[in-house]
């Protein structure tokens, strides 16, 4: 579930881009673009898809932070940002685009440990 404090920025995003259809996946929303562009994933704390650091600055318009960075995505010549309500980011180091994000529970969508098992969930 997307922390509320996370909304208005993913609200920002989706006025300043316009999308047409959103999809859920496992790990995200997949939302497409009404005009010919990039699908942006958005994430518990993160959303990725911006075709440029500006793109995504300016798709928050008032809302970024002074000093607001994104971030370059995991797919190529893609950028992300991390929402306010993120698992614990602060913004102070930078991924590494060989790190690896956890994938989380279907049933219960908390992010999984590196067994893949639910903690949570199993029985």
């Amino acid at each position: 579930m997307i922390p509320l404090e996370n909304v208005p920025w993913i609200r920002a995003s989706a006025h300043h881009i316009d999308f047409s259809d959103y999809y859920g996946t496992s790990g995200y929303i997949k939302a497409v673009r009404a005009e010919p562009g990039p699908a942006m994933h958005i994430g518990y704390g993160w959303s990725e898809g911006f075709t440029s650091a500006d793109e995504a600055i300016n798709a928050l318009g008032d809302l970024a932070p002074a000093g607001f960075e994104p971030w370059p995505g995991t797919r190529t010549g893609m950028w992300g940002i991390w929402h306010p309500g993120n698992r614990g980011y602060d913004g102070s180091e930078r991924r590494s685009r060989n790190e690896r994000r956890r994938s989380t529970c279907d049933s219960c969508f908390i992010e999984l440990p590196e067994s893949g098992i639910c903690s949570n969930c199993d029985d």
